[in-house]
């Protein structure tokens, strides 16, 4: 019926406005891929990643509120930031979604910002201080994040550097809506580089 067209037409757009590929063929996207992002509902108290899990989807959230939260110490903060700078700028993933312009994603003030970050010698700077304080550093503490709405891809980073999840994503509105997407069906994505980008 028109009203069902209408409905998969707004679902589509969603997907395919939300999903982290933007080089591929919104048509290619449909008939190819659209078909591998299940229609899903979680409810309040539902977890949908846990801290320290290994990557197995991606979630892309229509409606509702998650939280965020991480259960870390600083010192595990500081080496995740540098981690991940290390990694990110040698990804093949993030090369090939951005076609080698780096510096559109990743500006070189923002770069220059992080860079001077992880390069500061926190460790050796905590060997001046008491022990005391150097334990401090290193409890595990649970931090709150944020809170996501909808329009959100939840997992993308851990998904994108081959991490266990970084953060514990729970639900805290009634309910959410969203569509979610396994990690075999992105690497299958992925291996299909002559759907993905184009010029």
């Amino acid at each position: 019926s028109p009203k069902n067209k209408m409905e998969k037409l707004k679902e589509l757009e969603f997907v395919y406005e939300n999903f982290f590929f933007k080089g591929i063929n919104p048509h290619i996207f449909e008939k190819n891929y659209f078909h591998l992002f299940s229609p899903r509902e979680y409810y309040r108290g539902s977890i949908l990643f846990s801290n320290g899990t290994i990557p197995r989807s991606l979630v892309l959230m229509q409606t509702g509120r998650v939280s965020l939260e991480l259960k870390a110490s600083v010192i595990d903060i500081h080496n995740l930031i540098k981690f991940t700078y290390n990694n990110i700028l040698i990804n093949p993933i993030f090369s090939k979604l951005t076609k080698g312009n780096k510096n559109k994603y990743l500006p070189n003030e923002k770069l220059s910002v992080i860079k001077n970050y992880i390069n500061d010698p926190i460790l050796t700077r905590l060997k001046m201080h008491n022990n005391r304080f150097i334990e401090d550093m290193n409890v595990v503490r649970n931090y709150q994040i944020k809170n996501l709405t909808g329009n959100e891809a939840i997992g993308l980073e851990e998904i994108f550097l081959r991490l266990p999840y970084l953060m514990k994503s729970t639900v805290i509105s009634e309910k959410i809506y969203c569509y979610e997407i396994g990690l075999e069906h992105i690497d299958k994505m992925l291996n299909n580089g002559k759907d993905i980008i184009h010029d």
